[in-house]
């Protein structure tokens, strides 16, 4: 079974974490258990294959971990460990702030002076030839539950492995202010080695909609070392 340790501490939205726990409960290949700042600082990651990252806030997240914290986790992964964040868990997976992990070279754009606050809405989005593999024969194209997720690009960071993008955004969310015309096209989804380890990235929501929930799963079960 894959060992799933999932983040819940100061930083993380309550329903994300519940209904990330909950969709992976579903499979007999998953355990999950919650783990806070402690557990990860105290060196209990050693004890999973894969730590998750939900919604709520990137740099809250970061913060509670703290700078010894986040070192833990970028060992963990790059010893052999596996990274799945959604949302917020997918700005800390960024390479462009001085509190994120940098485990996939991947920054995000469009998030001066408030514009990380797009809106929430149903977003269409299109899986690659790489997302249909990894998630299974299915339609390329379905919508999605989004809500101020990373809008990435690449990060251009030599140490760092190129990521490989899964599903890209057709739709556009752009309220608050933000910019137009910036979400089509970009990747919605993304996944890339990070030394001995794997990292997956989430901008958008899968685990709310009930006919994709199961690519929490199918990218817990890569990011773990499996296909």
């Amino acid at each position: 079974r894959v060992r799933v340790a999932i983040y819940d501490d100061l930083g993380t939205a309550v329903g994300d974490t519940g209904d990330l726990e909950r969709v992976l409960s579903e499979y007999d290949r998953v355990a999950t258990r919650r783990v806070c700042s402690l557990d990860v600082n105290a060196g209990m990651l050693s004890q999973f294959d894969v730590v998750l990252h939900p919604g709520g806030s990137g740099s809250g997240q970061a913060n509670s971990l703290g700078e010894l914290g986040r070192a833990k986790e970028i060992d963990f992964i790059r010893d052999g460990g596996g990274y799945l964040g959604v949302c917020a868990g997918g700005y800390l997976a960024a390479c462009n702030y001085s509190w994120s992990l940098a485990i996939l070279d991947a920054r995000t754009i469009d998030t001066k002076n408030g514009h990380w606050r797009r809106g929430r809405a149903q977003l269409e989005i299109e899986l690659t030839a790489a997302g249909l593999g990894l998630f299974g024969d299915q339609e390329p194209n379905f919508d999605v539950k989004y809500a101020n997720g990373p809008i990435y690009a690449p990060g251009d960071r030599d140490e760092i492995p190129d990521y490989e993008t899964l599903a890209l955004y057709r739709g556009e969310v752009a309220d608050n202010g933000t910019s137009k015309g910036v979400m089509p096209g970009t990747p919605a989804l993304i996944r890339g080695p990070f030394g001995e380890g794997r990292a997956v990235a989430f901008s958008p929501h899968p685990e709310d909609t009930k006919s994709i929930q199961h690519f929490i799963r199918d990218a817990v079960i890569w990011a773990s070392g499996g296909d």
